[in-house]
């Protein structure tokens, strides 16, 4: 059969069918560059973490491009876990400078002190180093020196370049597509290998007979908190991709998992998980899971339930003071409104993923039971093996507590909400307070101009009374009019006399009249313009 491109994955694949399987979208998704964030820049060379269990023994240790692809051409171990730690695209834990509140954080299992964890780190490698020294890789003779002088005993010092580049992967791409390809990895797991997918999938590959020869399934989950002592505020978000496959000839697996977050605020739950994952590996007792795949990764929900657990309790404190605040006083400018915002919107994403992770167990669930259908134990469920038995009971107890922690965070989101809109209730009925006050004072206002008015009508009237006999008072009172002796009358009467020089009277008030009802006009005009102009202008303010 014709593949194409023969020298890559997926068309290598010995179980690639290009009617189901879209190569060119593979490769796309795997190409060489890096446009996003999101799709992370492959490493120069790789730099992976093996950790093998073959019949109760356990190795654990560093590869590098020659290490990694002899062991690809030696045989499987029991269980085995390739883990891809791609690098941070943010460094940001040193911008925290409130410590008192990053103490909180520290105690509360979300954060750790940079220079404990780098000592952590060297010690726990250290040990490692010396455990393998001793008794950790018992392969015989032959293989170890063949692999001796290829195997990195500890991590290879990161490219010099890696503080320059965006998040990195920590294996070549060449390096994936020969892992791919020697394990017959599903082409549609390939997006959760590089990029943000959480699309729960899985694959049952058959002989020409019809027998089952592999099962495959993928996943991711995701664990998150948000960090408020940062400028601007963070959130930590984790994601836990998990690929597995199950060998039914061999009756091995391979557990692809990769750790990746956008920041460095989750270090200390990557190092916890891959505590634990190495913890798992060394115990003999792993080596009685090895017939249920899905016994191998469950305790990953097990960490993202505590994760979220621990993360959970500062926002519902925080919601809880500021509870406190205002049940304790009537005042709202305690309020802090920012926080409340920002603790709702990250409670939200909680609800959002611990959503996801129900369904995910659900999945689990039906595919765990099909697995044992097609693989395993064809009988009814009440007969099958006890370790079918107990990843049930783990299912479900996960599922119980996301059940409940899920209603513990909308319970918190719930009292947030209503501080909420008990603060805008409030701030709408100060408004409304003041609003009223100001009506009350524009009615009294109101009352004193009619009452002015009133007293302005009255003068006025009173002024029109007296008016006529005002003027008949100052126009006989001036020089124009007088009355004459009547001495000097033949009828011996006096009589009125109008001098001579009364057009002077009119001459003059009759056009100071008229200059002073112009006047008055041309300012009532004016002033009339200047209001609708100030109308205007308030108009095209607002």
């Amino acid at each position: 059969m014709n593949r194409g491109n023969s020298l890559e994955y997926p068309f290598s694949a010995p179980s690639y069918l290009p009617a189901f399987d879209d190569g060119q979208w593979v490769q796309q998704e795997l190409k060489q560059a890096s446009e996003t964030w999101r799709s992370e820049k492959w490493s120069p060379r790789s730099n992976v973490l093996i950790l093998d269990h073959n019949r109760g023994e356990s190795t654990i240790r560093y590869y590098d491009d020659a290490g990694l692809t002899a062991l690809l051409e030696g045989p499987d171990p029991q269980i085995r876990f390739i883990l891809l730690a791609p690098t941070n695209q943010e460094k940001i834990q040193h911008e925290i400078t409130d410590h008192k509140a990053a103490q909180i954080y520290y105690d509360n299992g979300l954060l750790d002190d940079p220079d404990r964890q780098t000592r952590h780190t060297h010690d726990r490698l250290t040990h490692f180093v010396e455990k393998e020294g001793r008794s950790a890789h018992r392969e015989d003779a032959a293989e170890d020196k063949t692999h001796a002088s290829r195997v990195s005993q500890v991590p290879i010092q990161p490219d010099a370049r890696a503080e320059e580049l965006a998040s990195q992967l920590n294996i070549s791409r060449k390096l994936l597509f020969e892992l791919l390809t020697k394990y017959d990895i599903a082409p549609l797991a390939c997006s959760h290998i590089r990029g943000q997918e959480q699309v729960f999938g899985s694959r049952a590959c058959r002989d020409e007979s019809g027998q089952v020869i592999s099962f495959e399934f993928w996943y991711a989950i995701r664990a998150r908190s948000y960090f408020p002592i940062i400028q601007g505020g963070k959130a930590g978000d984790l994601k836990m991709t998990i690929i597995t496959r199950y060998d039914v000839r061999s009756r091995s697996t391979l557990v692809l998992l990769k750790y990746r977050s956008f920041n460095d605020l989750t270090e200390r739950l990557k190092r916890e998980l891959t505590h634990k994952l190495e913890v798992f590996v060394q115990d003999p007792t792993t080596a009685s899971l090895i017939l249920d795949p899905f016994a191998l990764t469950l305790w990953h929900f097990n960490a993202t339930i505590q994760y979220f657990r621990r993360a959970a309790r500062l926002p519902r404190d925080a919601i809880r003071q500021q509870e406190v605040k205002v049940h304790g006083s009537d005042e709202l400018a305690g309020i802090d409104l920012r926080m409340l915002h920002l603790a709702l919107g990250s409670l939200d994403q909680d609800k959002i993923q611990m959503a996801f992770l129900i369904n995910t167990i659900r999945q689990l669930r039906v595919q765990h039971d099909l697995f044992y259908r097609l693989v395993g134990d064809e009988s009814t469920p009440d007969r099958r093996v006890w370790i079918y038995h107990r990843v049930r009971e783990e299912l479900d107890r996960y599922e119980s507590q996301l059940e409940y922690f899920k209603s513990s965070v909308e319970d918190v989101a719930g009292k947030g909400q209503r501080l909420v809109n008990l603060f805008f209730n409030m701030q709408s009925r100060r408004m409304a307070e003041q609003t009223y006050q100001q009506t009350e004072q524009t009615i009294q206002q109101t009352d004193h101009a009619r009452s002015e008015n009133v007293a302005m009508k009255t003068i006025a009237i009173m002024t029109m009374m007296f008016l006529p006999a005002s003027f008949v008072t100052g126009l006989l009172g001036t020089n124009l009019f007088f009355i004459s002796d009547p001495s000097s009358s033949s009828t011996n009467n006096s009589q009125l006399l109008v001098s001579p020089q009364l057009w002077i009277l009119f001459a003059v008030a009759v056009p100071l009249t008229v200059i002073t009802f112009m006047a008055w006009h041309f300012w009532s005009r004016s002033q009339q313009q200047e209001m609708k102009q100030r109308d205007v202008g308030h108009m095209s303010g607002i």
